[in-house]
Order: structure tokens, then sequence, then C-alpha cells
């Protein structure tokens, strides 16, 4: 299971750093200087914490740049050389409804579920039909409770069999869910789902796309990602890598649950039990800082490095 998800940098009072291009910041509506990103993670089988695969930071006004589709290609190949012959299922929020995605990601035999835009048009019994339309047929008839950051719902899901109307002949699996707002939620799978369980399996994945947004919290809240000052975009790229690294040491960490992992959660010394914490990201970061501020020798003292001595260096001895 593979998350794929982009994000934006906002560098508001920079000036001098390279490719800078424009956005609308979500938050605040306003045009700001940013860099964009392309991120696809992996979750833990425990914890279901972030496991970066692919972390790549881009601009669309830099030398080379072709389109964000491009981007997500490169992060779908990199991915796919990681896993070699084991197959991904991808998984994508509205962003990535468009045709182009979904055939990248058939053409290696991957599975994906997308969450659809309400105005594409599907096949339904050789009728063509919108989303939206498609969707209000179906009021749900699998109940399933579902809890993200804290909050319970109820859910109400149904699934349905269609086409799309440029890859005719080939089935995929439409999912409809009530409860989440308003109007219901829609995904797109070439998973079949005929039985109630693998109906849910195939929610519960595209649910879980949620950790990708707690890595983006963390590596702008923990890490100050969007406070880095480097002028040039290769540095910039490198910080941006190391961060994930860091991500991946802790998300790894956290999935092992052993004597380190308790040491460090101890330390932080946070309020909230650590049985009730789901996402620990955040504490672990707060208890390796407590650690390492008031650490004076640096890393020297954690492995002793040997000192070679009369290395047995082959020498050219040239006669003058």
């Amino acid at each position: 299971m593979v998350i794929v998800d982009n994000s934006e940098i906002i560098k508001p009072f920079s000036n001098k750093l390279e490719a800078l291009g424009q956005v609308r910041d979500g938050s605040t509506g306003k045009i700001e200087k940013e860099y964009w990103t392309t991120n696809m993670i992996a979750v833990g089988k425990k914890t279901k914490h972030p496991i970066p695969l692919y972390s790549h930071l881009y601009s669309s006004v830099e030398k080379g740049f072709i389109s964000e589709n491009q981007e997500t290609y490169k992060g779908f190949d990199n991915v796919r050389n990681v896993l070699e012959d084991k197959k991904a299922t991808f998984i994508m929020d509205r962003d990535y409804d468009n045709i182009k995605i979904i055939k990248k990601v058939l053409k290696e035999e991957d599975d994906f579920i997308i969450r659809l835009k309400k105005n594409r048009h599907l096949i339904y019994q050789n009728k063509k039909l919108s989303v939206r339309e498609l969707a209000l047929r179906r009021k749900g008839k699998i109940n399933f409770r579902s809890e993200i950051k804290g909050k319970v719902y109820d859910l109400k899901v149904s699934h349905i069999a269609v086409e799309i109307p440029s890859l005719k002949g080939q089935k995929f699996t439409m999912v409809v869910v009530y409860g989440y707002g308003k109007d219901p939620m829609v995904l797109l799978t070439n998973k079949l789902a005929r039985k109630k369980d693998e109906v849910l399996s195939i929610l519960k994945a595209y649910i879980t796309r949620w950790r990708i947004e707690e890595m983006f919290r963390v590596q702008k809240q923990e890490f100050r990602l969007e406070d880095i000052r480097v002028r040039s975009l290769k540095r910039l790229n490198l910080l941006f890598f190391l961060v994930s690294t860091m991500i991946t040491f802790m998300s790894l960490k956290i999935e092992k649950k052993n004597g380190f992992f308790h040491s460090v959660i101890e330390r932080a010394r946070g309020i909230k039990d650590k049985n009730q914490i789901k996402m620990f990201l955040y504490r672990f970061s707060a208890g390796m800082k407590a650690i390492l501020e008031k650490d004076t020798c640096g890393i020297q003292h954690f492995k002793y490095v040997e000192q070679v001595h009369n290395p047995r260096q082959l020498e050219l001895k040239l006669a003058l």
C-alpha cells in the first residue's frame, strides 16, 4: 500500500531562493511563493506510521520542469524500483483523478484507489452517467464505524461495477461512502469487490491516507521545513531528503516499540498517556530533542571509530 500526495513549502519572505514559484496557500487563500513536493509513503504494519519511499522537492519554474504528472511518474518509477516484483496499491486523492495517472498505474500492472471528482463521467449498464448521479443511486447497505483524528464517523457504504469511457471493456469498482459530510465520498479502484470484506478493505485503505497529511504536519511543525534558509534548490532538496530519512528512522523505531522507543517517549514528558496516542511522531521528536539538546560531546561517544595505523597502502615508487 503506497499513499501518494503532494504538498507545498511556502516561502513568503524569500527573494533570493532559486526558482521560487507561486501557489495559492490553502490555509490563507493568498498567492504565495513556494516549492512543491511529491511524496509517496508506505505505512508500518502495526502502527500505520508513515515510511517515506519517495520524497522530491521541485518548482514549476525550474529548468527542465515538464508537468505535475511527470513529477508523479518519476515517483511511480522510483517506487517500482524499490518494490521490485511486489505489486503495489497506489492510494490517491482527487488531485490525481485523471486518465493519464490511471493508465500509468495500469501499465505497470499495479492497483489504485482514487477519490473521484464529482464531475467525472463513468459507464454503468451501457449508459454514460456522472459520478454524482451514480452515487446518489446508492444509499449504502454496509455499516462501518471509522475514527479519524479522534472523531468517530458512522458510515454507510455501497459499491457498483463501472467502466471508464476511454477504457471500455475494463471493469472498475466504484465505492460510495455516506457519513463524512453532506455529499457522499466516491472512490474508484481497479480492484474487483464482490463481498462486504472486499469493499471495506478498499475503504480502510483509503482512510489510511490521512497518515501522509500527518507526515506533512510533522515536516513543518517538528522539523520547521518552511523555515530552512538555503538558496540552492539542490541543497533544499538534500535537506528535504534528510527530513524524510529522519521520519523513516522514527517510524521504524515506533513500529518496534522496544526499549529504545520507550526511553525516548518517556524523555518527552508528555501530558497525554502514551496508551492513548495514535500518532507518536510528535512525542518521539520531542523525546529526541530532550535527549540531544543537553548533549555536549556530539555523537562521537556513541560509537568507537577505529583509527587505522600503518595502512598497507600500495605505493608506486618512481625512479628519478
